[in-house]
Parts: C-alpha cells; structure tokens; sequence
C-alpha cells in the first residue's frame, strides 16, 4: 500500500469518526441538563447514558485492537454496558436513570476523553482491514444508537422534543416556471 493511500484512508477515518460523534452532540445540543438523566421508562436509556454508551464502544473496540488498552475507568464500563458479557457484567437497563454517577459532566469530558484517544489510535497506527471494519462497526453502532436516542428523547419529551433541523423544506407552492421549446 502507498503512504498516500494509507493517509487518504486515516483522513477518511477520521472524518467519519469526527461527524458522527458530531451528529451525536447535535441531537442534544438543544437537551437541558436535567433532560440528560431522566428515564421514562424501563424500555428507553437517559440521554446521558446513550453519550457515554457510544464512546464505551469505542473503548471495547480498541481493547479488541491493543492488548494493552486499559479502559478508563471500571465503574464507567459497569454502567456502560449494555450487554456484552465479556466485558463484565451489564447495568440493568431500566434502572440507568435513578443513577446519578457518572454526571453529565463526566459523561462529556469522558465523551471528549474518547474522542482524542480514538483519533490518536487512528493516527498512529497502521491499520489491516479487519481492523478498519471493527472501526467502522463502531461508527454502525453509534448511528443505531442516535436512532435510539432520538426515539428515546420524543418518549421523553413528546411534543416539547424539537430536534436541530438543518435543512429547510422549500415552499412547494411555488409554481416554477416552465419553457418549451416548439420543434
């Protein structure tokens, strides 16, 4: 492989990796911080629990990819997981909103923590394509869960959940002039 080709697919990676964790931020950007813990119901997750759980992923994939990868912290992957057995055993799902610990705070600078760490593996190592793939079902994932999330914010929030919008729907009234053109 030629070194262009392999900064092109780093490049690549890492733009992927950087909108979605992106559009992750962008579907609570508009959140209170009181919205980030509540759990309606024991079929939905926090917000708060879906921020961290996406960069937890992350964290299980790259100890799949470093035999030395030490996780940030044990109490965070506890709570964390959702049910991979492997990694230890799971926090009840309809039990995460009555958990104040981690705070939002410290699911966002662990969110940010996550970032830095996935973008310097990336950069620094030279990857297979079994290894890309397993970033890449990474970036799956996040996405399934901003999925979640956004289902979990309208139970949540019913008619008072008002998504980012970006683009504007054009006013299909307009009646656009057409030419002919005669033979």
């Amino acid at each position: 492989m030629t070194v262009n080709l392999e900064i092109k697919e780093k490049r690549s990676l890492l733009e992927q990796f950087k909108e979605i964790r992106n559009q992750t931020l962008e579907l609570v950007k508009n959140l209170e911080k009181d919205d980030f813990v509540v759990q309606t119901a024991v079929f939905m997750s926090p917000p708060k629990w879906h921020i961290g759980h996406v960069s937890w992923i992350y964290e299980a994939i790259m100890s799949k990819l470093d035999k030395n990868y030490k996780f940030y912290s044990k109490e965070f992957s506890e709570y964390l997981n959702s049910y991979y057995q492997q990694f230890g055993i799971p926090h009840d799902k309809g039990l995460r909103g009555i958990t104040s610990r981690p705070t939002v705070d410290q699911i966002f600078q662990y969110f940010n923590i996550i970032n830095q760490k996935v973008e310097k593996f990336i950069e620094s190592q030279i990857l297979n394509e079994d290894q890309k793939k397993l970033i890449v079902m990474g970036f799956h994932h996040e996405c399934q869960h901003q999925e979640l999330l956004v289902y979990d914010l309208q139970h949540l929030l019913a008619e008072q959940y008002k998504p980012v919008r970006k683009n504007k729907i054009v006013n299909q009234t307009k009646k656009h002039k057409k030419k002919f053109v005669r033979d």
